[in-house]
Order: C-alpha cells, then sequence, then structure tokens
C-alpha cells in the first residue's frame, strides 16, 4: 500500500515539475521582466534541469522574488504573476510540517 502511494507522489511531483519546468521557459524568454527576475528564472531552471528537489527550487524562488518585492518595492506583473502560479504549487507539494519561513532565511538565489 505505502509503495503505491509513493509512486503517485513521485509521478505526481513529476508532473509537476514539467510544468514548472515548462512555465519556467516562458517566463526567462519575456522580454518585460527585470534583469534580476530573469537571473532567478534562470538558476532555477538550471537546477530543475540538474534533477534538485523541486520543493526547494521552489522555495527558493519564493524567497528570492520575495526578497526582490522588498528591495525594488515590487515586481514586474509578469513576475508577479509567475509568484501567484509557484507559490501554490509549493503549498501543495510541501511535506507536511514543513515551515516555509524557516527553510526561507539566506536561501535565495539573489546574493
Amino acid at each position: 500500500m505505502m509503495v503505491v502511494g509513493s509512486t503517485f507522489n513521485s509521478m505526481s511531483n513529476n508532473k509537476e515539475e514539467e510544468l514548472v519546468l515548462s512555465d519556467l521557459y516562458d517566463f526567462v524568454l519575456n522580454p518585460n521582466i527585470s534583469t534580476s527576475e530573469r537571473k532567478i528564472g534562470l538558476m532555477a531552471k538550471k537546477d530543475l534541469e540538474k534533477g534538485r528537489y523541486i520543493v526547494a527550487v521552489l522555495n527558493q524562488i519564493v524567497v528570492s522574488f520575495q526578497q526582490l518585492a522588498l528591495r525594488n518595492k515590487g515586481l514586474t506583473t509578469e513576475a508577479s504573476q509567475f509568484y501567484d502560479t509557484i507559490y501554490p504549487i509549493l503549498i501543495k507539494l510541501k511535506p507536511i510540517g514543513t515551515n516555509l519561513g524557516y527553510i526561507g532565511i539566506n536561501n535565495s538565489y539573489l546574493e
């Protein structure tokens, strides 16, 4: 029984990863995003392509966008829409009991 659940979760995560990767491709090609936003997207895309855990990548994108938004007093409309797309995916995929505030400290694609 546990194996079936694990297989289902793995398949679900793979599907989510493919969707996120596709969204990242579209995001980084968008001419209306800032250089910093594109840098975050490219680094995240590279991490996913290398097989990094999707929850870690999504969390790092979210934290990076939050820090960038605070620094710049906002994100571009396109980055805000992308954030609104990926944040619910992060919440859905993260293990129960994960403290996003804690794992987000000093975990950014920005310098």
